[in-house]
């Protein structure tokens, strides 16, 4: 454990940060949706959604791995010791509760109101609204929120507990928990985000091995730097590639055209993630626009309400431009507007949110 931090250090988690929440609002930019699937998709004049899905699959190759990472490192600063039952009541505090309320007053609530559910049965309604909620079902950019209270818990038990001080053993760990995150993929879904947090253990102790050994991380990445693009880039074209063809495939070729994808998924994460976070530790110079500036203070709340504000802003476009009037500006003006209200609406919200709070006592004392 490092006794301090130096500006540096601080400067390099805070652009993380900033960073890893942008990408996420942008990986939910890819397309003008409200359930499954691009409500153009298959109008031949917006030829941008092609254009805009392949940015997504670029963004999504590495960054949910860079968030949970973060996660993992800060962990590790800390403290050197903890108290386990105050930490979980902490990130309980921090992840739960606002799952949970933000999942039943907010989103749950505009995916009602924009037909997402797709029944008028109200005891359908109600039992989906329900199992979605309460063991998180389909609930999902949510899900983050309940798999890293499970990985904080398991990693607050292991730090209390029994934390791996020599060498092999944390690579013993390291590699321990790798096989349990590829297991995840023939073990399927599973209740409250379990399969979440086997695949996101690894990522979390990859965090934590590298503020344990930041200084060694970033000097080998240095050495790679350009390799590790390259290597994500060419990853990610073969990957692209793989997708067209797997529909043409069945049988053992399918099965081992799955084990090269699942391999591919593992590179460009190390890879993408690697590469940013040395870009952001190089120079270590704080991000200096009042807007990066707001996305650091607010990415809580950015996280929070940015796809209920993204949803009712796509379920309004597809109200107002029919299918074959969508066009190419057209489109972009509509990912530009969805990235701006994913923003925008989310401080509004947190802004009502702390109004309402504000009031609450005085509510409470004229009673």
């Amino acid at each position: 454990m490092e006794k301090k931090r130096a500006p540096s250090h601080i400067v390099g988690y805070d652009n993380w940060r900033t960073v890893a929440t942008l990408l996420v609002v942008l990986g939910h930019c890819g397309s003008i949706e409200i359930g499954a699937g691009d409500i153009y998709a298959n109008t031949p004049q917006a030829l941008l959604n092609d254009f805009a899905e392949i940015v997504r699959q670029f963004i999504y190759g590495f960054h949910m791995p860079l968030f949970v990472m973060l996660s993992g490192a800060l962990f590790f600063l800390s403290s050197e010791k903890i108290e386990y039952k105050g930490w979980v009541i902490r990130r309980a505090k921090r992840l739960l509760i606002p799952y949970f309320s933000t999942g039943l007053l907010l989103y749950l609530p505009v995916r009602l109101v924009v037909g997402y559910y797709g029944t008028n049965n109200s005891f359908s309604i109600i039992k989906e609204f329900l199992c979605d909620l309460i063991i998180g079902r389909d609930i999902n950019y949510l899900w983050y929120l309940i798999m890293l209270f499970e990985v904080s818990a398991l990693f607050g038990v292991l730090r209390c507990f029994a934390w791996p001080r020599r060498q092999r053993t944390k690579i013993a760990l390291l590699l321990g928990l790798f096989c349990l995150s590829v297991s995840q993929y023939s073990i399927g879904w599973l209740p409250f985000q379990l399969h979440r947090t086997c695949e996101f253990l690894f990522w979390f102790y990859l965090g934590v091995l590298f503020e344990e050994n930041r200084d060694f991380f970033l000097r080998y990445i240095s050495k790679f730097f350009l390799f590790l693009i390259a290597l994500y880039i060419l990853s990610f074209v073969f990957n692209y590639y793989l997708n067209s063809v797997q529909i043409l495939l069945h049988g053992s070729r399918l099965v081992a055209l799955k084990l090269i994808k699942m391999a591919l998924r593992y590179i460009k994460g190390i890879s993408g993630c690697m590469t940013v976070i040395y870009c952001l530790f190089r120079k270590a110079q704080p991000f200096t626009s009042a807007f990066s500036k707001i996305v650091y203070k607010h990415s809580m709340q950015i996280y929070l309400y940015h796809m209920p504000c993204m949803t009712v802003f796509c379920f309004w476009i597809s109200k107002l431009v029919q299918e074959n009037h969508m066009t190419n500006t057209l489109y972009a003006a509509a990912l530009i507007g969805k990235f701006t209200i994913g923003i925008v609406g989310s401080l509004f919200i947190h802004r009502c949110v702390l109004y309402a709070k504000s009031k609450m006592p005085v509510v409470l004392q004229s009673r």
